[in-house]
């Protein structure tokens, strides 16, 4: 029996939505007319939203990727979405032979392989126009990023899942029997125990380094190695 992790990345869409001016301007009026004037309104409609509705709206306020600034760029979502479905498609593209040893380095290969050969398109494609350029790298930055920050997040689950030891218990009419199933091979040996949230802090900083975007990583990658390599002789 063994223990699969997989990423879904959903799709994200863009949609644009007609607003009936007329109906909405027909019940403004009406709720305005409806209530008593009042010094305090200085003529301004009001909405009131309820505590749940507010609080929906703070949270989005304080979501990755989101401003609220009076206006929405539908355009650059897009952009973004497009360009990190393309990269995923170019790692996925990237070609490597299956090894024992050294499989998270494999993939951060595969990760700045990707990366480059799409950022030298960019460039070429975009050579006589600097501020189109500059956007699609930019775009090609924030891609990576978001990739390698689903990757670190993939290793602590991995390195999570090393103490994972599923129980079976088998129910009969006589008796019940409770069997250990090994779905790994011998303990994984790392140099030290780490923290909540170290090993995919420690993942991020070294996929960000490998194109030069972050600092040095804080230590080497020995352990995330034994992890990605523990994991891939688990499966």
């Amino acid at each position: 029996m063994t223990a699969n992790i997989a990423e879904r990345h959903s799709q994200m869409q863009c949609e644009k939505y007609a607003v009936d001016a007329d109906r909405l301007a027909q019940r403004l009026q009406q709720k305005k007319e409806d209530q008593p004037p009042s010094a305090d309104r200085s003529g301004r409609d009001t909405v009131e939203i309820s505590e749940d509705a507010r609080q929906a709206l703070e949270a989005l306020r304080n979501r990755d990727h989101i401003e609220i600034a009076g206006t929405v760029e539908p355009d650059r979502f897009c952009m973004e979405q497009k360009v990190f479905e393309e990269y995923e498609q170019a790692v996925m593209a990237e070609q490597r032979e299956k090894v024992t040893s050294g499989n998270f380095d494999r993939h951060v290969d595969k990760m700045v392989s990707a990366y480059q050969k799409m950022k030298k398109d960019i460039e070429e494609k975009y050579a006589d126009a600097d501020e189109d350029k500059k956007q699609q790298l930019e775009l090609l930055d924030k891609a990576y990023e978001s990739h390698s920050k689903l990757m670190a997040k993939h290793t602590e689950t991995m390195y999570d899942l090393t103490d994972f030891t599923p129980q079976i218990t088998y129910h009969s009419s006589k008796h019940v029997t409770e069997q250990q199933v090994q779905t790994k091979p011998d303990k994984l040996s790392l140099s030290g125990r780490y923290e909540k949230g170290a090993i995919r802090d420690h993942a991020y900083n070294t996929f960000m380094t490998a194109i030069g975007k972050g600092g040095t990583a804080s230590q080497g990658k020995e352990d995330l190695n034994r992890i990605w390599d523990y994991y891939a002789a688990s499966r």
